[in-house]
């Protein structure tokens, strides 16, 4: 009980007390803090349970102990629960993923894919230690990319976090190649049509040229704020268990969709940048759309992270020792 009930991340006190209201038994928190400390150092670390799908998804995550940053690596498999490597590094080197590559071949023989975010080590790593791998590149790093590249270039307010309208049409005619947004283009274009007609009417107008300049900067705004309420909306159904689904793009599909999104949209120079990476290892892009065993997505690594340690947890350990003994109550 009181292993279970840490697992799930109850304090010593709050243990006490669940076990005192249900059972009716009695425990000082210390008590409880010392048991949980004497049965977690007489655990060994879970190996994986299941059957290898051959399939993994890689990711690296910072971690704060006591004020020192080390990268948390991780892999995890692509279509089942197991945990392959889940450990506390300095850095992310192409050499120290490699030591973690064969850690991992001691729990799979054969490993068909991998998903990783892009990272260079990443891929030579892999590459050299499981001869003749399919390195799927990550669409959700690929998509947080443009993003940034856009905000970067065009963005403004807190962060450079909201992006213009017409931007917008371009980022999802980028994210329509890999997954399904016609919906949301379409909704865009049509609000785009909409702030078009206004400004016609305010140029139209017998206004002095600073006040259609005032009049149409306010119309802009206006028409930036429905595109993000609407897009709000967009990702609210998409979180709900029977809600809009993401469909994933044929090869074919998403090859003649780059080109029609190069063709219709004038892209900033740094989104320019991500879209050229994209055609240069399309290849890498693409394994999931040829081969379904392989996700698009390294979101396997990142649910993980997410249920082990939370924002807060991973920027407030203690210890390595901390780290690992929590881990394995994860596992």
């Amino acid at each position: 009980i009181i292993l279970s009930l840490k697992a799930k991340k109850l304090s010593p006190k709050e243990i006490a007390e669940h076990i005192y209201e249900t059972i009716n038994h009695s425990f000082s928190e210390d008590y409880i803090r010392d048991k949980i400390n004497k049965m977690i150092d007489g655990m060994d670390k879970p190996t994986p349970q299941e059957m290898p799908s051959g399939v993994i998804a890689h990711d690296e995550q910072f971690v704060t102990i006591k004020g020192v940053q080390m990268m948390r690596i991780a892999a995890v498999d692509a279509n089942n629960s197991n945990v392959y490597y889940d450990n506390l590094q300095s850095d992310r080197k192409e050499e120290t993923i490699a030591q973690a590559c064969e850690k991992i071949k001691e729990n799979i023989k054969e490993l068909l894919a991998v998903v990783i975010d892009g990272h260079v080590a990443s891929r030579n790593a892999y590459s050299k230690t499981f001869r003749g791998i399919l390195i799927q590149y990550c669409l959700f790093h690929f998509a947080m990319n443009v993003r940034e590249a856009y905000k970067e270039e065009v963005g403004y307010g807190r962060g450079n976090s909201c992006i213009p309208l017409n931007n917008l049409i371009g980022f999802f005619s980028i994210m329509n190649i890999f997954f399904d947004h016609d919906r949301e283009i379409v909704a865009l274009r049509n609000l785009q049509k909409e702030l078009n007609e206004h400004i016609a009417r305010v140029n139209a107008a017998k206004y002095s040229s600073i006040e259609k300049q005032k009049y149409i900067e306010d119309y802009k705004e206006k028409y930036d704020f429905k595109a993000r309420q609407y897009l709000h909306e967009v990702r609210k159904a998409r979180r709900r268990t029977k809600g809009i689904k993401l469909v994933l793009r044929t090869e074919e599909q998403a090859q003649q969709l780059l080109q029609k999104a190069k063709i219709e949209n004038v892209f900033p120079k740094k989104v320019q940048k991500q879209i050229n990476r994209l055609e240069k290892n399309w290849e890498n892009f693409t394994h999931c759309l040829r081969n379904n065993k392989i996700p698009p997505t390294s979101n396997k690594v990142e649910q993980y992270y997410g249920t082990t340690l939370n924002w807060v947890e991973k920027n407030n350990i203690q210890s390595e020792k901390q780290f690992y003994d929590e881990q394995k109550l994860f596992l």
